[in-house]
């Protein structure tokens, strides 16, 4: 059971987006506007204009974001577990230590986000664009990542644990690095072994050549 977003937080928001937003300007760093240690579990933002938004150390368990635009946001040390992100915008977005845990990302735009030691276990990325995205550090067991849209994407140091990445297309960067195997017994790809995971998973991926 969801519930509406708070009306002070949706005027806060309108007054963000104004500064955010200047005609013709680049947005201003003094605009960006930030919530910390909020609350805002299994609440339904769908739709919503969060660009730009700080998010830290925020709650958003089971909440709603679909279609909701989250371009250029910073999530830092969140829990958006079992979370609905289904064709959200994460243009560009950075994300660090935060748990996506079970949550859906069906035909997102992740495109052009760096993401650090983020619990992406069980989550469901099938047909997001993930083009230009640098995953460092990221947990993606069980997460499942069929029909993807990659372009010098990089899964760096990343455990990918009967992850699921069949029918997806692109490029890898070269510096991908990721664990097939169990935590006791660990098994390290990089390079072609990357590339050559993927084609076995059903996956038609190649190297990323610089133009």
């Amino acid at each position: 059971m969801t519930r509406p977003a708070d009306p002070e937080l949706l005027q806060r928001l309108k007054v963000h987006q104004r500064a955010y937003y200047p005609v013709g300007e680049e947005p201003p760093t003094g605009a960006l506007m930030t919530l910390t240690d909020v609350d805002l579990s299994e609440v339904d933002l769908s739709g919503l204009d969060l660009g730009g938004v700080i998010l830290h150390n925020a709650v958003l368990d089971h909440a709603v974001l679909r279609g909701t635009d989250l371009h250029r946001t910073t999530i830092v040390d969140c829990s958006i577990r079992e979370a609905e992100l289904t064709g959200a915008n994460l243009y560009k977005a950075e994300l660090n230590r935060d748990s996506l845990r079970g949550s859906r990302l069906e035909r997102a735009n992740l495109d052009g986000l760096e993401g650090a030691n983020i619990d992406l276990r069980g989550a469901d990325l099938t047909g997001a664009s993930v083009r230009w995205v640098t995953l460092f550090g990221c947990d993606l067991s069980d997460a499942t990542l069929r029909n993807l849209q990659l372009d010098c994407t990089t899964f760096a140091d990343c455990v990918m644990r009967d992850t699921d990445v069949s029918g997806s297309v692109g490029s890898l960067d070269g510096a991908s690095r990721i664990n097939v195997g169990s935590d006791s017994s660990p098994v390290w790809l990089e390079g072609d072994a990357v590339i050559d995971w993927f084609r076995r998973h059903d996956a038609g991926v190649r190297a990323f050549v610089p133009h």
